[in-house]
């Protein structure tokens, strides 16, 4: 049945109803709401909301970390209440920075990461890259069954495979610098040859591209070698050096924090022996490094390492004469 309205009457007439047409549902071109958008819409907001809560709990996590983290590696640099930061530098020696910036200048603390060692399969100090460098048995701790293991008689100059010294072998030379006058002894299947960086320097290089370089450099306040290892970097914990001494004892040295770089002094000289990697991220030769600067010694009879400190630096020479001759000649005419 169609609606009905009443029609528009003449004044005076009673009103009579009018059928009244309206358009289907499905036809109608206004908006039109139902239940299913505004679900929709409710999930989108809801979404929204979610995913900034997430953004906002992430940045706070960052702060949080970001000012005194519990991490196991956190390095903080304080910096007067505004904030901590972390310093990471990943490079050649993996240095972790502490500093603390309050205004006043405090030196930072390094701490070295040590790289660590290649394969030693028989736990003998040797790596398995030293076994085959010196001929052991790479299952055997001690090759020659002398009670000593392999790595032990290499670091103190003695050869792992049988009685006798490493230079008593074909397994090592000693090299023995011409002007500086220092010897050393290094793998005989190594290359020698003069460093193209430091005119003064000697590189040793492996097969591996590895090397061990030895160099000499001024020490004109004749520092201790743990001085001069702090002066050639400042801000490491002193705490963490450790000393070092060559075979005869008669060097005393200190040893890098990554133990790559030992530092000997004697009267204006410093002899700094380094151990390079170069792009390997494990190091094969530690033991070998440790054979050489344990070998370095100073020859006496080449190297002038002059004690004696000249306090006259002003020469003052006069010579006084003290007779003083007055001749006085008087002619005198009586006549």
């Amino acid at each position: 049945m169609p609606d009905t309205a009443p029609d528009l009457q003449p004044p005076g007439q009673e009103p009579r109803n009018a059928p009244v047409h309206t358009i289907p549902e499905q036809y109608y071109l206004g908006p039109k709401q139902n239940a299913g958008s505004k679900k929709l819409v409710i999930a989108l907001i809801i979404l929204v909301v979610a995913a900034l809560g997430l953004g906002a709990a992430y940045v706070f996590t960052r702060v949080i970390n970001q000012n005194g983290g519990t991490g196991l590696n956190s390095n903080n640099s304080n910096t007067n209440g505004a904030g901590n930061f972390n310093f990471n530098v990943n490079g050649a020696t993996n240095q972790l920075f502490n500093g603390n910036s309050n205004g006043n200048t405090n030196q930072l603390n390094i701490n070295v990461v040590r790289i660590p060692d290649s394969t030693d399969a028989d736990k003998d100090g040797l790596t398995d890259v030293e076994e085959i460098l010196y001929g052991t048995a790479g299952s055997i701790a001690d090759t020659d069954s002398d009670g000593f293991r392999d790595g032990e008689e290499v670091i103190h100059g003695y050869s792992p495979r049988g009685v006798g010294k490493l230079l008593d072998t074909n397994l090592a030379k000693e090299y023995l610098h011409p002007s500086f006058g220092y010897k050393v002894l290094y793998p005989s299947t190594w290359i020698r040859s003069a460093d193209p960086q430091n005119e003064d320097g000697i590189l040793f290089t492996t097969a591996s591209g590895e090397f061990i370089g030895v160099s000499v450099q001024s020490n004109p306040a004749r520092l201790a070698a743990r001085d001069w290892y702090l002066k050639a970097s400042p801000g490491i914990d002193i705490r963490k050096i450790q000393s070092v001494a060559n075979n005869t004892g008669v060097l005393q040295g200190a040893i890098s924090l990554d133990e790559q770089t030992v530092y000997y002094t004697s009267g204006d000289r410093a002899y700094v022996i380094t151990y390079s990697t170069n792009l390997l991220t494990a190091a094969n030769y530690r033991t070998t490094f440790e054979m050489m600067y344990r070998s370095f010694e100073l020859s006496s009879v080449l190297t002038n390492t002059n004690t004696n400190v000249n306090t006259n630096s002003n020469t003052n020479n006069s010579n006084t004469n003290g007779n003083t001759n007055n001749v006085n000649n008087s002619n005198t005419n009586g006549s």
